[in-house]
């Protein structure tokens, strides 16, 4: 089955939604599905990425830095290592991103992956897109 997930805070924040959004996609990939991830950028810039490890495919909307949460610290998404030891956990402070317009980015990736159903794990922009999108096609 070819599962989307859309959700405003996903990996690698360090958040509920973020972790159970993440783990969610890994899960359903580990059971066969075929699984795409929308979230937003935190470059701020639209690509897509695939994780090696998991076969999860994240694609990453355009977004810009939410003025009023600056604090979050985000984790540097791989634990680096020096001579084969691991180092401790790395953070940066990166703040929220939030997708403002993501109706066009929606649609286009929606209508590439062609999902059979979709999974809306917050209710911001991106989902407001999503909900859009899936009412017009009938899609659960």
């Amino acid at each position: 089955m070819k599962i989307a997930i859309a959700s405003d805070i996903y990996y690698p924040m360090t958040n509920g939604v973020a972790v159970f959004a993440h783990n969610l996609a890994n899960g359903l990939v580990q059971a066969g599905h075929e699984v795409l991830v929308i979230a937003p950028s935190f470059t701020g810039e639209y690509h897509e990425e695939i994780d090696e490890k998991t076969g999860v495919k994240t694609v990453h909307l355009s977004s810009i830095r939410f003025p009023f949460y600056p604090d979050q610290i985000n984790p540097v998404p791989e634990n680096p290592e020096f001579l084969g030891m691991p180092l401790p956990r790395l953070t940066y402070k990166n703040g929220i991103w939030w997708t403002v317009n993501p109706w066009v980015e929606v649609k286009k990736v929606l209508d590439e992956f062609q999902p059979d159903v979709i999974h809306l794990q917050t209710a911001e922009f991106i989902a407001l897109a999503v909900m859009s999108y899936v009412k017009k096609r009938d899609i659960p």
